[in-house]
C-alpha cells in the first residue's frame, strides 16, 4: 500500500467510525435541513395559551419556544396525547401553509405536537425520531390544506424547546 493510500485512509476511517457513532445520523429520512435549522441561531418566542394568543411563526426558522403549564392551555382541538401530570408544559403557534403539500415539524425536545387545520387535528402523515440525539428528538409529517395552522405542542416536560418547520422533500412513489 503507498504512503497516499495510507494517509487517506487514516483521514476516513475515523470519520466513518464518528459518522456511525452519532446518534443524530439514525433517522429514518434526510434530515439535515431540520438539523442545521435547530442548532442554529433560533428566534426566541413565548407559545400561546389559547388560539388567540399563538403567534405566528414562518417556515425554514427555529423558533426557542417557552411554553406555559399545560393546566393552563386552552387548547384549538383536544390532543392526541394528554397528561394530567403536574410538571408538563404547553403551547400553541400558528402557521400560514401557503400551498398545500407535506409539511415536517421538528423539535429537539420529546413532547406530542398535533397540527389543527380546518377545524380538525391532522394526522402524522410520517414520523422518525431519536431519543438520543439531543439536537433533534422527532420530526414529523404532516399533509396540510393552504391556509391558516395551528400546532399544539403538549406534555412536554421541558418548559422551552426548539422547533422549526419545514416543507417535506418527501415525493410519492409513482
Amino acid at each position: 500500500m503507498t504512503l497516499r493510500a495510507l494517509c487517506l485512509l487514516a483521514v476516513i476511517v475515523p470519520v466513518a467510525a464518528s459518522g456511525a457513532d452519532d446518534p443524530c445520523t439514525a433517522f429514518a429520512w434526510d434530515v439535515h435541513t431540520e438539523l442545521a435549522l435547530l442548532v442554529g441561531n433560533a428566534v426566541r418566542l413565548r407559545s400561546g395559551t389559547d388560539d388567540s394568543t399563538a403567534p405566528l411563526i414562518g417556515k425554514a426558522a427555529a423558533y426557542r419556544l417557552a411554553l406555559a403549564h399545560q393546566a393552563a392551555v386552552h387548547f384549538a382541538a383536544d390532543p392526541g396525547k394528554y397528561s394530567d401530570a403536574d410538571g408538563r408544559f404547553a403551547g400553541l403557534v400558528k402557521l400560514h401553509i401557503p400551498r398545500p403539500g407535506r409539511y415536517r415539524v421538528s423539535l429537539d425536545a420529546a413532547a406530542w405536537v398535533d397540527v389543527v387545520a380546518e377545524g380538525h387535528v391532522v394526522p402524522a402523515a410520517a414520523y422518525t425520531g431519536s431519543h438520543d440525539c439531543a439536537r433533534l428528538r422527532k420530526v414529523l409529517e404532516f399533509q396540510l390544506p393552504a391556509g391558516p395552522a395551528t400546532i399544539q405542542v403538549s406534555d412536554s416536560q421541558a418548559d422551552h424547546l426548539r422547533l422549526a418547520v419545514t416543507a417535506s422533500q418527501y415525493r410519492p412513489a409513482t
